[in-house]
């Protein structure tokens, strides 16, 4: 999976627009069934703010090539934000515990 990110927020507002563009392939190489593992993805703000997402594969992330998955962060306090960047973090959990598998500034 390739995956990256755009986030914009106007000046004055409340709410931070995130789109995650990506590319989905499925491999035949490797076997899985209905194992527990799930795809979390982390998003955290300029401010220091986190916010988690499970992504699960065939409903929320189609596979293919150039899709996209929009998220909408909101706070009072990107009314006063002039720049900063988002650290994007995909984690697969697995019976409660996270393991990083990729971070992204």
């Amino acid at each position: 999976m390739n995956l990256f990110s755009c986030a914009t927020v106007t000046v004055g507002s409340d709410t931070l627009n995130v789109v995650l563009n990506y590319n989905l392939e499925v491999s035949n190489l490797y076997e899985a069934g209905p194992y527990e593992h799930r795809l979390v993805l982390e998003l955290v703000d300029p401010l220091g703010q986190s916010m988690s997402q499970t992504l699960n594969f065939g409903t929320v992330l189609q596979v293919g090539s150039f899709k996209r998955y929009a998220m909408t962060l909101t706070s009072n306090g990107y009314k006063t934000l002039d720049g900063g960047g988002i650290r994007l973090n995909v984690y697969d959990e697995f019976q409660g515990q996270r393991k990083l598998l990729g971070t992204n500034v």
